[in-house]
């Protein structure tokens, strides 16, 4: 088999014989088998001979160098902000990549517009201003009640300061069942309100959650009187 620069020295000798391309493909399938080269390469080759360019080895490709004027970038995107990478780079003379990564070399970073109300009246503000306020008052009236369960163990387990290669101490492992205590407790924002503890062997019954507040609603009528009104 022959290397690709062997068969464009046949291309050149063909060609300098005045064969036409589709003649020095008949030869040189002839001589070295149908799979050697294809039509498309032979005659990219006449045409190039015929150019005057007779060098065998492939011409190195080189990549037009991008002159862009990050000057003339800031004033476009000054100009218009809301204009797209792909008009700047067409702008510009240039692929939308490239003007993207020039943009973040001059520190232009893209960020999405925040919508804004329209234009208010008078009377617009202040039903905005009315409403807020109440939203800020209702605050004053939500009350809260939450369980927890409290353990009367309390130990924490930590880390221990030793020397590099000292093995830490064994400590033994915090039992499941921890004598524990459940406490009920309904606040405001202005403090707690009430609490109770359940008692030992006791559970949490509709009836006993309704007690519950019940005692808190009596509560209430003392400390916040404006809340149950």
């Amino acid at each position: 088999m022959l290397t690709t620069e062997q068969y464009r020295v046949i291309f050149l000798y063909e060609y300098k014989l005045d064969h036409s391309a589709t003649e020095a493909l008949r030869n040189i399938k002839r001589a070295f088998g149908n799979d050697s080269v294809d039509f498309r390469t032979v005659r990219r080759w006449f045409q190039r001979f015929r150019s005057g360019n007779e060098i065998l080895k492939n011409e190195p490709r080189r990549r037009p160098k991008s002159v862009i004027r990050h000057d003339q970038l800031n004033a476009l995107v000054k100009g218009n902000p809301r204009t797209t990478v792909r008009k700047i780079g067409s702008l510009v003379q240039t692929s939308p990549a490239t003007a993207c990564r020039h943009l973040k070399k001059i520190g232009k970073v893209k960020k999405m517009d925040r919508f804004v109300p329209h234009q208010l009246n008078d009377i617009q503000r202040n039903r905005r201003l009315t409403v807020c306020s109440k939203l800020i008052s209702r605050l004053y009236r939500l009350i809260t009640c939450d369980e927890k369960w409290i353990l009367f163990d309390n130990s924490r387990w930590t880390g221990q300061w030793l020397d590099e290669r000292e093995s830490p101490k064994h400590y033994p492992k915090p039992s499941l069942h921890h004598k524990k205590m459940m406490i009920t407790v309904s606040w405001s924002i202005k403090g707690v309100i009430h609490y109770s503890f359940l008692q030992q062997g006791k559970t949490v019954t509709a009836t006993s959650y309704c007690r519950e507040i019940d005692f808190m609603h009596e509560k209430l009528k003392k400390k916040q009187p404006r809340l149950v009104n």
